[in-house]
This record gives C-alpha cells, structure tokens and sequence, in this order.
C-alpha cells in the first residue's frame, strides 16, 4: 500500500499544534485590542458627534479603569471579569468625584 501525500507523520503534529496555538493567541490579543479601542472610538463619537462635546477625559477615565483592572489582577490575584468590573468602578467612582466640582463651572 502506497501512503497517500495526505497523511502527514505524528512526529510533525506536536509542533503544528504549538504553532496553532501561538497564532490563535496573536489574533485572540489582536482583536481584544481592536474591541477595546473600538469601544473607546464609540464613546469618543457619542460624546463628539452626538452631543457635540469635546472631552478628553475619556482617554483618562479608560486608563485609570484598566490600571486598576491590572492591578487588581496582578497585585490581589482577582479573576478577570471581576478584575474589569472593579476597573470601571474605580473609573466611574473618580468621575464623580472630579464631576462634582466641574459641576459649578460655567463658560
């Protein structure tokens, strides 16, 4: 019997999949990336486009948001989606706090 050029050798296989695996993590952490600054791209043309603002303390609220999200992470061991959760917390909690006093300012 003649082996077909199909079959490849089990040898060949482990390698393969260790290469899958590193491209299918690439485009797992590329598309994550995209998401995240398509959200921050969404926000921006609301604010923007919409209501006619032009704030940038959004980009500062996205990374006090994600710093915390990593440091709960990294620091006190918190899984992921709770880790994102706290971020957006900890975001939303120093808004306020900078909003009440930007609330009595007028142009």
């Amino acid at each position: 019997m003649a082996s077909s050029p199909t079959r490849r050798s089990p040898i060949l296989v482990p390698g393969r999949l260790k290469a899958g695996a590193a491209v299918e993590a690439y485009v797992i952490t590329v598309l994550s990336m995209a998401g995240i600054y398509a959200i921050l791209a969404i926000s921006y043309d609301m604010m923007f486009g919409f209501a006619g603002m032009f704030s940038i303390a959004h980009g500062a609220f996205f990374g006090i948001g994600a710093y915390a999200g990593a440091l709960a992470m990294l620091k006190l061991g918190v899984p992921f989606l709770p880790a994102v959760a706290l971020g957006a917390a900890v975001a939303a909690l120093v808004g306020s706090i900078i909003a009440v006093p930007a609330r009595s300012l007028s142009l």
